[in-house]
C-alpha cells in the first residue's frame, strides 16, 4: 500500500449530479456497482439488527473519502461507523463529508484499523486488499483483523476476482479461491458471495476506451479522471454500458474478470 499515490488520488476530483468522485472507474460502471453492493451491505446490516436489537460497532477499512460510513450513518443513526485509511487528505475529505452532511455518528482516523484496539459486530473491506502485492502481508492483515471482529461478527470483502491472477496498474485481480481461503485459516466462515461483472464493458474498455485514452494528456490515473469528467465521453460510456448489460445476457464470459463481494462470519 502506498500512501504518497492515495494522497495524490485525493487531490484529483470531479463533481457529478451534486456527489464528488475520486473514482477512476468509468462512472456507469461504477454507479451499477456500487448499487449492487450497498444493496448487499444492507442485507447484512439488517440481518445483524433483527438479531441483536441494539446498536452496531462498524468499521470501514481503507474508508476512503468516507462514502460508505456516511451512508451507513445514516441509515443506522444510532450506531457509530468508525473509517480508517492511511491518505490524511481522504480522510480529511471523509470528516469534511460528515461535517457537510451533518452526520455525527461517524469517526474517521488516519490510522490502521487495529491501532485502536475495538471488536466490532461489522468490518467493510471494499477494493482494499487488491491493492497489496504481497500475499503474505494480505495473510497477516486478516489474521489481525480476526482480533478486530467480535465472534459471530460478519466482514463484508470487497475485492477484484478473476480466474487467473492478473495485475493491472496498481491493483491485483485474484481468483475467489484465494480470500476464502485466507479467511477461512483465521476462523471465519463463508456465508455468501455475489460475482459482478460487465463482460461487455470490460471488453470496450481494453478496446475502443484504451483507443481514445492515447489521445488525452496526463498520467493513467489523471486520464481516466478526465474520462469521467468530459460529459461526452461520459455520456456514450453510459449509452455503451446500457446496451452491454443487454448483451451481456448472451455473452459468455470464460474470463470471470470482474468483483466478488463475500460475506464472513467470525465462527471462533
Amino acid at each position: 500500500m502506498n500512501d504518497g499515490y492515495w494522497n495524490k488520488r485525493g487531490k484529483l476530483s470531479y463533481r457529478y449530479k451534486g456527489e464528488i468522485f475520486y473514482t477512476i472507474t468509468p462512472l456507469p460502471y461504477y454507479l451499477e456497482r456500487r448499487q449492487i453492493l450497498l444493496d448487499k451491505i444492507e442485507q447484512v446490516v439488517e440481518k445483524k439488527l433483527g438479531k441483536i436489537k441494539k446498536s452496531l460497532n462498524i468499521a470501514d477499512f481503507g474508508s476512503g473519502d468516507g462514502y460508505y460510513c456516511c451512508w451507513l450513518a445514516k441509515k443506522i443513526p444510532e450506531s457509530t461507523i468508525y473509517g480508517f485509511d492511511i491518505s490524511k487528505s481522504m480522510i480529511n475529505k471523509a470528516k469534511k463529508r460528515a461535517n457537510s452532511l451533518n452526520i455525527p455518528n461517524t469517526r474517521f482516523f488516519c490510522t490502521d484499523i487495529g491501532n485502536k484496539g475495538r471488536k466490532y459486530d461489522l468490518l467493510l473491506i471494499l477494493a482494499v486488499l487488491q491493492h497489496f502485492i504481497d500475499e503474505d502481508k494480505i495473510a497477516e492483515k486478516v489474521n489481525q483483523i480476526n482480533k478486530n471482529i467480535k465472534k459471530g461478527g460478519q466482514v463484508v470483502l470487497f475485492e477484484a476476482t478473476s480466474n487467473n491472477t492478473k495485475k493491472n496498474n496498481k491493483l491485483i485481480s485474484r481468483a475467489q479461491d484465494f480470500y476464502i481461503d485466507v479467511f477461512k485459516k483465521n476462523n471465519f466462515k463463508l456465508v455468501d458471495k455475489k460475482f459482478v461483472s460487465f463482460p461487455f464493458f470490460k471488453k470496450y474498455q481494453k478496446t475502443f476506451l484504451k483507443f481514445i485514452k492515447k489521445f488525452l494528456k496526463g498520467s493513467k490515473v489523471e486520464k481516466n479522471i478526465m474520462v469521467n469528467k468530459n460529459k461526452f465521453l461520459r455520456s456514450f460510456n453510459q449509452l455503451v454500458f446500457s446496451i452491454g448489460k443487454y448483451l451481456d445476457r448472451v455473452i459468455k464470459d470464460t474470463k470471470k474478470e470482474g468483483n466478488t463481494i463475500f460475506i464472513f462470519k467470525k465462527v471462533a
